[in-house]
């Protein structure tokens, strides 16, 4: 049937204008030949004679298209009609969720309601938010998945927590529990806070850290630790990639605060600091300017309690002469070390 094709003929939208090459098929499959053609819409395609005369191809693609777009005009003009029902994505999870759950015969006692709570709390194990998405109906939407605290029970509000893909996978198999535990002793031997002790190991720990994103940097006396502290070093880690955290020795705590201070030796201090989860690495400095060049700092933290023309000028262009910025983070009222030593 092949042989008869010729110039001119058509094959629903498309018209063939000639043969084009004939191509030998493999061992005695005969010849195959192949007919430039134009689509009604003005396209010219390259197609195999079978494919014409099966009608496997009616057209250059724009036909599939058009009726793709007829389809949706229809599902669109529907949905306005409300004659179909809006799209849930709760709903739509919920019962996914369950159908495997019955496929693996476990329980699912999860009520729709239970359900739609769980999956759009931060994940219980690093408190990310909605990090899974889905995109069905023309919409798209997040959320957090489920996990079971035990592996081997189903699904149950005792033993269902939210849960985001990393942790899931991560967490495999194990029991809630046991996972937590791992977490935090690989993080304890992996990433624990140091204390830098030289010049030479601080310059070349922020040419590393650099690599890898923005580096915070905060500095202070630290003397008696408090909350206060702690927000304030736990909102600087937030606005980088890592923290560094910059303690006033002890000669340049009792020029700043008198000869009474610090109460806690620089060593102490720095080895208090070092525990937070938040922060990287601690340095023990003598002079802020020269420390502040040493690092050069993306983004420099000081409380609220300063502000631009308040904070030392000196410190603040050995920060912006290197491309980095100043913010500043809000203070917790009423504590201080101060008041502390005050009420002592």
């Amino acid at each position: 049937m092949t042989s008869k094709i010729k110039p001119g003929d058509k094959f629903e939208r498309l018209t063939v204008i000639k043969l084009v090459r004939k191509l030998k098929g493999p061992g005695i499959r005969g010849v195959y030949p192949v007919f430039e053609c134009k689509c009604s819409c003005g396209t010219i395609k390259n197609i195999f004679s079978y494919d014409l005369t099966r009608r496997h191809v009616k057209s250059c693609g724009c036909l599939g298209k058009e009726r793709l777009k007829i389809g949706q005009a229809k599902i669109k003009a529907l949905n306005e009609s409300k004659r179909l029902l809006g799209f849930h994505p709760e709903n739509h999870l919920f019962y996914y969720y369950k159908i495997n759950a019955s496929r693996r015969l476990l329980d699912f006692k999860l009520t729709p309601e239970d359900f739609k709570n769980l999956i759009y709390l931060p994940c219980w194990y690093c408190g990310k938010e909605r990090v899974n998405s889905q995109f069905r109906h023309g919409l798209k939407y997040s959320y957090n998945g489920l996990d079971r605290l035990d592996s081997y029970r189903g699904y149950s509000p005792d033993n269902v927590v939210p849960c985001c893909k990393f942790c899931n996978r991560m967490k495999g198999k194990f029991h809630g529990g046991d996972f937590l535990r791992n977490v935090k002793n690989v993080f304890k031997h992996s990433m624990p806070g140091r204390v830098i002790s030289s010049k030479d190991e601080l310059l070349n720990w922020v040419k590393e850290t650099k690599k890898h994103g923005k580096l915070a940097v905060s500095s202070g006396c630290f003397d008696v630790f408090h909350h206060g502290h702690a927000r304030s070093l736990e909102e600087s880690s937030k606005l980088g990639d890592s923290l560094l955290v910059g303690i006033n020795n002890d000669n340049s705590v009792r020029a700043i605060k008198g000869k009474n201070r610090p109460i806690n030796n620089e060593t102490n201090r720095a080895k208090t600091i070092s525990c937070l989860r938040f922060v990287d690495a601690v340095y023990i400095f003598d002079d802020t300017v020269d420390f502040l060049k040493l690092t050069q700092p993306n983004i420099w933290t000081k409380g609220e309690d300063y502000n631009i023309q308040s904070i030392n000028q000196e410190e603040l262009k050995a920060v912006t002469d290197a491309g980095g910025e100043i913010k500043f983070i809000p203070m917790v009222d009423g504590v201080s070390t101060t008041s502390i030593l005050l009420k002592i």
